[in-house]
């Protein structure tokens, strides 16, 4: 690799890490807040939560009461896991007010309220209160004894009642149901003229209509409460990964435009030149754009990952590294995978072992730029790159290959550890080991597809542009070139300024910046 070479890869990993540095904080946050339900310690603010998800999976369950204790034990665990759900949200959007528990507040057992917002000082949020409710085996069921007068006290103060994930539609249809039979019992009772019953029929009407106001969908589904409270670690691992996937997901987008555009100005002067041809540039061009959406992908997630783990660390200088502002979780990720590149292609055969070494030294020197330009370039890009929307698909393959794999590694380590677990448990665990095994080759089966239906949907476009360009420069057609141009930038979702010589004299002429 020529010197010159060398800069730009640590121009373009600089430039990929920066955009990413964002992403990863924002979603590391997010990956903190999950780890905080797991364990109940939040060591990043000093804070000890009343319980937490590993404690609520060791309470005590009755053998003569078993179903109930494992019904509230499950409502614990909603709980929990919904606030972490809830602030792993406002994480990412980057909104500073949190959900937090009644008894984490000191207010132990309220009977009327579960959650408070807080706002960015720890103060309350007036008017924030709601409470959660997973009862009844069905959405009808839940329905009924929510219009119980056992539940009168919570729709009086008119808190949000947040119920299960998967009962809501039902809740809310069967609330439809009730409504319609009242309406119709009201026109009735009307016709008679029987006032005491006309005022009955409206008081009921009056509390459906207010279930159906108050009652809110929660991020946790009932099954999903009950694998909280009986496998706490399992569950946690699944809200992580997913995170992580969308840290990367969103990071492979930027980084196929950032890369994308580094190689499309490269590729372009060397066709100019005359030492590619318009279809070898092409090519190189979609390579290299696909090359930085997977390193992206790997700084997003793998950073995310990193992050969100020092974040929640109970040593203070690990706290410092994962908030740096030289994006260190992220720079990490990106130079781990680098290295593993290289050391494949050793013991591949493809490069010798000296070439190796020299390889690693300069990925470690390009590391250090990269941390550097990151803080830079970071600023410069910002979090508003356009993302092409192709490598959506792209990325989502590479992240449904991680969440498989790493809900796989999850499953198994359970199962190895704890061999103690009922005979139904291990053929469930296992079924889903297998489910997750069948998952990993699906998704590499779908990512490489999408690798090949990206490279055949831009060959054309790049091909058709290069072609275009060559010709203009012949002729001395300026405004040929501009489009030609053009047309690839908007291929990789770029935005462009000027469609033709004077659109670009006007643009050079103005106060506005030029965006490359």
């Amino acid at each position: 690799m020529s010197e010159k070479s060398k800069v730009q890869k640590i121009a373009e990993n600089g430039a990929i890490t920066g955009v990413a540095g964002d992403v990863g904080n924002r979603y590391g946050s997010a990956i903190k807040e999950h780890l905080v339900a797991y364990n109940g310690i939040d060591n990043e603010n000093g804070i000890k939560l009343h319980d937490s998800l590993k404690s609520i999976s060791q309470h005590k369950i009755n053998p003569d009461y078993k179903y109930s204790n494992m019904k509230q034990r499950a409502g614990y665990a909603a709980e929990v896991k919904d606030t972490a759900r809830v602030n792993a949200e406002r994480a990412i959007k980057g909104d500073p007010t949190k959900k937090v528990r009644t008894d984490d507040l000191g207010k132990v057992n309220d009977q009327r309220v579960d959650h408070y917002d807080v706002d960015k000082n720890g103060q309350i949020i007036e008017g924030s209160g709601s409470q959660m409710k997973f009862v009844g085996k069905t959405p009808e069921e839940a329905f009924d004894k929510l219009r119980s007068k056992k539940y009168d006290k919570y729709f009086e103060s008119d808190n949000k009642i947040d119920v299960p994930s998967d009962q809501y539609d039902g809740i809310i249809k069967a609330a439809d149901k009730q409504l319609e039979k009242l309406h119709k019992q009201l026109e009735s009772q009307t016709e008679k003229g029987n006032p005491e019953q006309i005022e009955k029929i409206k008081q009921q009407i009056e509390k459906c209509e207010k279930i159906k106001k108050n009652v809110r969908k929660s991020t946790v589904s009932t099954k999903g409460a009950g694998s909280a409270a009986a496998h706490p670690l399992l569950s946690t691992a699944g809200d992580v990964i997913k995170v992580a996937n969308r840290a990367g997901l969103e990071s492979a987008a930027v980084g196929a435009g950032v890369g994308g555009t580094v190689s499309l100005v490269k590729n372009l002067v060397a066709c100019i030149k005359g030492d590619k041809e318009s279809e070898e540039a092409a090519k190189d061009v979609a390579k290299d754009t696909a090359g930085a959406a997977g390193t992206a992908y790997v700084s997003g997630a793998g950073g995310a990952l990193i992050k969100g783990f020092a974040q929640n660390s109970s040593k203070a200088a690990i706290r410092n590294f994962a908030n740096s502002p030289l994006n260190l979780p992220g720079t990490i990720a990106t130079f781990t995978v680098n290295s593993a590149k290289k050391i494949y292609a050793y013991f591949d055969g493809k490069i010798t072992g000296e070439e190796c070494v020299n390889q690693l030294q300069e990925d470690s020197i390009g590391t250090i730029g990269a941390m550097y330009g990151s803080c830079y370039v970071a600023g410069l890009f910002g979090t508003g790159v356009n993302a092409v929307s192709l490598f959506a698909g792209m990325a989502g393959g590479m992240i449904g290959y991680a969440v498989a794999s790493a809900c796989y590694s999850a499953l198994s380590y359970i199962f190895e550890k704890d061999a103690r677990l009922a005979r139904e448990e291990r053929i469930r665990v296992e079924q889903e080991c297998e489910q997750h095994i069948a998952l990993i080759k699906a998704y590499r089966s779908q990512l490489n597809d999408m690798i090949n239906q990206y490279l055949k949907d831009k060959m054309e476009v790049f091909n058709d542009s290069f072609d275009a360009i060559k010709n203009s420069l012949c002729i001395g057609d300026i405004d040929g070139f501009i489009a030609g141009s053009n047309k690839i930038t908007e291929a990789l979702g770029g935005q462009v300024q000027y469609s033709d010589k004077k659109g670009f004299d006007a643009l050079m002429n103005s106060n506005k910046a030029f965006e490359l």
